[in-house]
């Protein structure tokens, strides 16, 4: 066999050997397929009423006139921002953004601090209290029922019901003034709404163990 015949099987089998191994399989390193960049979940809303008894609604609401902020459908609620599993829990905070009383600017501050909170060990709920034309009491109201949620579900979120604190930013600051100063920790919806009927949760105290304000 001539040295070019033999080179040339030389280079071949080298190049063989890239494509199959003995199994004759192939074993070329193929480049991965990108993956979804991963997102994080949308947190649980919890609505703060019983629909149909949500004390003090206003005649905007109910006629869905333009005055009204949110739609005329909207029910006062807070959304979970759970702190990451595995990770001790310190305490909850409750959190109302700013806007004015006349918006919620939640993107940017109730949201973020939120997320901030969580990588502290602090489980946190963000309240979508009602705005304009409603009052700093119906907010407060709203404010106070969040808070008993949380109390009353402190196993689930693995905190002491005392360790409960409530932050607000501009507005929403002044929000938990009003609750924690003006109400005292067993106040219900019968304090603008006599119509309004009480439940369970009503026995359950709004009092806050911390307040901070931005």
């Amino acid at each position: 066999m001539s040295g070019a015949k033999k080179s040339f099987i030389a280079l071949w089998l080298i190049a063989a050997s890239f494509v199959t191994s003995g199994s004759g399989q192939e074993t070329i390193k193929r480049v991965p397929e990108p993956q979804p960049t991963p997102t994080t979940p949308e947190p649980a809303v919890i609505y703060l009423w019983a629909e149909g008894n949500i004390p003090a609604v206003t005649k905007a609401q109910a006629s869905g006139t333009s005055r009204y902020a949110d739609p005329p459908d909207f029910r006062p609620n807070m959304k979970v921002f759970p702190v990451k599993e595995g990770m001790p829990v310190k305490g909850a905070v409750v959190l109302c953004s700013g806007g004015a009383f006349s918006f919620r600017n939640n993107r940017g501050e109730g949201e973020p601090v939120a997320r901030t909170l969580n990588q502290l060990g602090y489980q946190c709920f963000v309240v979508n209290y009602r705005v304009r034309p409603y009052t700093q009491q119906e907010g407060a109201l709203d404010l106070a029922r969040a808070v008993r949620y949380v109390r009353s579900h402190a196993h689930t979120y693995g905190i002491r019901e005392k360790n409960i604190a409530v932050v607000g930013f501009s507005a929403g600051g002044i929000l938990c003034g009003e609750m924690l100063l003006n109400f005292k920790g067993k106040v219900n919806g019968t304090a603008l709404d006599s119509r309004y009927m009480p439940d369970e949760l009503d026995k359950v105290s709004a009092d806050a163990s911390a307040i901070g304000h931005h």
